[in-house]
């Protein structure tokens, strides 16, 4: 038995080593029980203390949540989770996400893993975004994406306003159709369908905007798998 518990103590060990997360085990009046911390977290100022309610060292606000949270898990049994931000003395924000699951009706295990870079990358593709629809508008440019799988039409801000249509309406080929001018839509047919088997696509054509004609050109790449086929 004592052979049993210390080679399952080691396997746990090794669990808890591979795991990047911090580990807080908290109790239903949000003292902190035990905690076994990695990366950032070490070095924070909010770093929780064993024996300390949650609170001594998180801002009020985020442990009451946590806490609330902890009281869901164990009455329900299920995963609670929270996105967690925090700034440090030096000026530096740092997000976390937390999750929560019961351990019994007293203690609840709270996972604590760093996500400030994966935040700090979606800002960045976010301003990177914003920029390229900024730009677009400066050169009346608007672009789109089709994906044939699914018949999914997705239009920028700039594409919107060209053809006078709310900004996030769902799209489609055949609703893009509809906005084209009748005497135009034969040769924009044809122009596609010859894309479809590989031709290039490019193409005056006009749409129909509140009654008022627009002439717009397009131009598309093509796409294709390791096999040709038109993605």
């Amino acid at each position: 038995v004592l052979q049993d518990l210390h080679s399952a103590n080691a396997r746990n060990t090794a669990i808890l080593n591979a795991i990047p997360d911090t580990l807080l085990r908290l109790d239903a009046s949000g003292q902190v029980l035990d905690i076994r911390s990695v990366g950032r977290v070490q070095r924070s100022q909010y770093l929780p203390r064993p024996g300390y309610p949650l609170a001594e060292n998180v801002p009020a606000d985020i442990a009451s949540q946590i806490l609330n949270l902890g009281t869901r898990s164990r009455a329900t049994g299920a995963i609670e989770n929270m996105e967690i931000k925090l700034v440090e003395s030096d000026g530096e924000e740092c997000y976390y996400e937390a999750r929560l699951g019961s351990i019994d009706d007293q203690e609840t295990l709270c996972l604590v893993r760093d996500i400030t870079e994966r935040k700090q990358a979606e800002t960045a593709l976010y301003d990177s975004e914003a920029l390229l629809h900024q730009a677009q508008a400066v050169a009346h440019l608007g672009s789109w994406y089709l994906n044939l799988a699914g018949n999914a039409l997705v239009w920028s801000p700039e594409t919107y306003r060209i053809f006078g249509i709310p900004d996030g309406t769902p799209m489609t080929y055949e609703r893009f159709i509809n906005c084209v001018h009748p005497e135009d839509v034969p040769a924009l047919d044809q122009a596609w369908n010859a894309a479809l088997k590989g031709a290039p696509y490019r193409i005056e054509h006009r749409i129909l905007v509140a009654g008022e004609e627009r002439w717009v050109l397009e131009q598309a790449e093509l796409e294709c798998d390791s096999e040709g086929r038109l993605l």
